[in-house]
């Protein structure tokens, strides 16, 4: 979409400019008004990013379990501020606050925390565990190490998230309404691994369309750079997105063979790329053992209900059950440790939002053709299923609902579903599209602060 005078004359009016501006504000204000460890295992992400700050890349096995050296005073961080977890009616104090700020970090005396949530590969903790580790150099308490980590996993989501927008030839506006979900933002301001699974996934989208629709030809670097996103992106979040790399289809052919002569270079660098990312995951296995997750019995058990048809009921139950909680709610954004539901009237406004700017964010000059539309779908359809799959695998079910599934693991699809709506014939005035945008998605954020604002401190 091309700029109105307007927009070129002011560089915060650009997509890029409104998201860097917003995520930086709201970012901060979330990063800092929400008491500690209040993201989804967010003490289990702390305990992880120190470890990998201490350059512990790979947890310990203790009696046959996966577990991690943290000092003594994280649980006594945690203890502080668990009571918080779930119980929405329970506001933090400010005086307990305060006297965590005190505690000191005393790192020989620790323990071994065993692990809740499946061990990602260290990957995923780079950016919180360089905010940890610059705490620790300046000996700052537990709870100032969080916010530390906090601030440099928000500062990577943001710098990455505002790369992409600018790289993207088409759906920028598309970019920024869909990367600064309430959800996305709110994780990005905690120690959730799922910033990074955001950023990255939204990257390399970024550059699969830069490649496909509007760089002619395909240079060596540009390869290497499409390789590194792809493997970051394989191992994120435990891998569940890595059917998104099918895109790399997209670009065609005739753009690799310029500088890079192979008759089949798009399946090679796929193949390259596979075997990087599970090299990265036979490590984290290696050193990795969870509650019995792939023993011989549970596969097997799994398998049969597989082919019998269970796994289907299951998830058509699930489905049919959880499709607010997953897509509608979940989707856009259930915040805090799950238990802080935002507006129904926000929820339906934001998504009314996201559909609207997908409809009418468009770039004449590009266009995505039926067939490829078909394989966006594809991929989209079978990734959802991935994750639906990998929760049930290693959560199992109960009461006809698979365990655990939660709608922030569906955030890094929406994006290129949202590509299926993209047309060049629907079109609205550029410069009431850009103010637009920007004071509906200023409203919007500001009542997701006050929301959270209300739940912890009101």
């Amino acid at each position: 979409m091309e700029k109105s005078a307007a927009v070129r004359r002011y560089w915060f009016l650009d997509e890029a400019g409104i998201f860097l501006v917003y995520s930086i504000i709201f970012g901060i204000f979330l990063a800092f008004i929400v008491p500690p460890l209040q993201a989804p295992d967010e003490i289990v992400h702390f305990s992880r990013a120190y470890s990998v700050s201490n350059l512990q890349f790979f947890p310990d096995k203790q009696d046959g379990t996966s577990a991690s050296a943290i000092p003594k005073s994280f649980y006594e961080l945690e203890k502080s501020f668990i009571t918080l977890h779930h119980h929405k009616y329970i506001k933090a104090d400010m005086r307990q606050l305060s006297e965590v700020f005190k505690a000191r970090l005393n790192p020989d005396e620790h323990f071994y925390r065993l692990t809740t949530v499946p061990e990602y590969c260290p990957t995923n903790y780079i950016f919180p565990a360089l905010g940890v580790g610059l705490g620790r150099i300046f000996g700052l308490s537990p709870v100032l190490l969080m916010y530390f980590g906090r601030l440099f996993n928000l500062a990577a989501w943001i710098l990455i998230v505002y790369l992409a927008i600018r790289i993207t030839p088409l759906y920028k506006a598309v970019f920024l309404v869909v990367s600064i979900l309430p959800i996305k933002l709110y994780l990005a301001a905690s120690l959730s691994t799922d910033a990074f699974a955001n950023a990255i996934t939204t990257i390399f989208i970024a550059l699969v369309l830069k490649y496909a629709f509007e760089k002619d030809s395909l240079c060596k670097m540009d390869i290497f750079l499409l390789g590194l996103i792809s493997v970051l992106m394989l191992t994120a979040k435990g891998g569940i997105y890595f059917l998104l790399i099918l895109l790399v289809f997209l670009i065609p052919q005739r753009k690799i063979r310029n500088n890079i002569r192979s008759p089949h270079s798009l399946i090679l660098f796929f193949l390259i790329v596979i075997l990087i990312s599970l090299y990265f995951f036979y490590l984290t296995f290696n050193f990795t053992s969870w509650e019995d997750p792939i023993s011989l019995n549970k596969t097997s058990t799994h398998l049969r209900e597989l082919l019998n048809g269970h796994y289907l009921s299951v998830l058509k139950n699930t489905l049919i059950r959880k499709y607010d909680e997953l897509f509608f709610h979940g989707g856009v954004g259930i915040l805090g440790w799950l238990d802080t539901y935002l507006p129904s009237w926000m929820v339906t406004c934001y998504a009314a939002l996201v559909l609207g700017v997908a409809i009418f964010d468009h770039r004449e000059p590009i266009s995505i053709k039926f067939h490829e539309k078909a394989w966006i779908a594809l991929i989209v359809l079978l990734n959802v299923n991935l994750v639906f799959f990998s929760v049930w695998f290693f959560n199992n079910d109960k009461a006809g609902k698979i365990i655990g599934i939660q709608g922030r693991y569906f955030s890094p699809l929406l994006l290129p579903f949202m590509l299926l709506f993209y047309n060049n014939k629907l079109k609205l005035p550029k410069k009431i599209f850009y103010y637009a945008i920007s004071v509906f998605l200023l409203i919007l954020l500001f009542v997701v602060s006050m929301v959270v604002l209300q739940r912890y401190w009101v």
